[in-house]
């Protein structure tokens, strides 16, 4: 039997958290067909690095056989999409039925997790995306499932500098401020409709889908942000990927209860990330450890 017609019998129970073990003990048995041996291979993994993300149950790491069946379907077939950070490459090894007539190229930093993959497929790569030297292949679509900070700008900025106008780019949301830090970029990243539904359970059960457009534009504004330009909210997100890796002191002033003067105080942008907080437009900051509500609390001012 064919991978997708195995897959259907499991379509759609993910979404019932009394069935979505069915889903996960599928993709557990595919991977055995494939020789991942999951604990086996974590447990050998020397990379020391915090976006690795070790120690995590193989549903919070990997996305489903399921899910990339979800998005082979939508693709369409003759078609090649490129996997960011693709840990055991399940996507990769179900391109390889030959039903599905789609590439899917993995790229992923350890070692460890491909050593199954490789042996099934040409498309699987080990890759730091961060480097300088890594360049986004020609495609027509993405798949992220990756963590926020560094990874992220480091892609968005890649993506930015690409040729890869008019590529849809699909998003699984990791860590509950995923898919709205992709959301603060629609200048290039423009929101497509789409019903797909994740098949294991996790916090947001969507799986979005976005166009990359307009790059030319967004190039322009990119390369005329300046270090001080922090301060305008319109364009703090290429702020983000700009110049958050580098130290920058600022003021801070902050609304206090009960008085009509805000508090005035410093603060290190250094490794800030862009978040939705109570609806609001925020910036989450490491020193020191604080959120800012830009919306209405609070305003930063160059020192």
């Amino acid at each position: 039997m064919l991978i997708p017609e195995k897959i259907k019998q499991y379509q759609g129970q993910g979404e019932n958290p009394d069935l979505s073990f069915l889903v996960s003990k599928f993709d557990s048995k595919l991977d055995k067909e494939f020789g991942i041996q999951y604990v086996k291979q974590e447990s050998e993994i020397k990379i020391e690095k915090e976006e690795v993300y070790q120690d995590h149950l193989s549903e919070a790491l990997l996305t489903s056989y399921l899910d990339y069946h979800q998005i082979f379907i939508d693709l369409g077939p003759n078609k090649t999409i490129v996997d960011i950070g693709a840990g055991y490459c399940r996507g990769s090894l179900l391109a390889t039925d030959p039903s599905y007539k789609i590439k899917c190229i993995s790229y992923e930093i350890v070692k460890e997790r491909v050593e199954a993959a490789v042996r099934h497929s040409k498309s699987v790569f080990i890759a730091d995306i961060t480097k300088d030297s890594f360049d986004l292949p020609k495609c027509d679509a993405l798949f992220l499932y990756i963590p926020t900070g560094n990874i992220l700008n480091t892609l968005l900025k890649k993506i930015i500098y690409s040729s890869l106008e008019g590529v849809y780019v699909y998003v699984i949301e990791s860590h509950g401020d995923f898919v709205d830090n992709v959301n603060f970029y629609r200048d290039f990243l423009q929101k497509v409709d789409c019903h797909l539904k994740t098949s294991t359970q996790r916090h947001d059960q969507n799986i979005y889908k976005f166009k990359i457009h307009s790059l030319t534009k967004v190039r322009e504004i990119y390369e005329k942000v300046k270090q001080s330009d922090y301060v305008n909210k319109d364009l703090l997100p290429y702020w983000i990927l700009k110049y958050s890796q580098l130290q920058t002191v600022c003021r801070v002033e902050s609304k206090v209860i009960g008085s009509d003067e805000p508090r005035s105080w410093q603060a290190n942008l250094k490794n800030c990330t862009l978040i939705r907080y109570n609806g609001e437009f925020s910036l989450q900051l490491q020193n020191p450890f604080r959120i800012l509500q830009l919306d209405t609390q609070d305003k930063i001012f160059s020192e």
